[in-house]
């Protein structure tokens, strides 16, 4: 006869349990480095877009004011 037990059956459910908690934290981690991640590079791009802007409005600046005395 091949009779598993229930400590067999509850061993597994337990394993697997396990497995999914590990799993469920190991993606919880995986979300908070990325997001990190993320918000690194946004601040550098927004860096960069102020820069560009501020050249934008300076250049646009000087064509009125040449046009004005004109």
């Amino acid at each position: 006869m091949n009779y598993m037990g229930p400590s067999v059956g509850l061993g597994i459910f337990s394993f697997l349990g396990l497995v999914i908690y590990i799993g469920l934290l190991a993606l919880f981690v995986y979300l908070i480095i990325s997001t990190i991640q993320f918000f690194k590079r946004k601040t550098e791009n927004d860096k960069e877009l102020l820069v560009k802007l501020d050249t934008l409005i300076q250049l646009q600046s000087k064509e009125r004011h040449t046009v004005i005395t004109k």
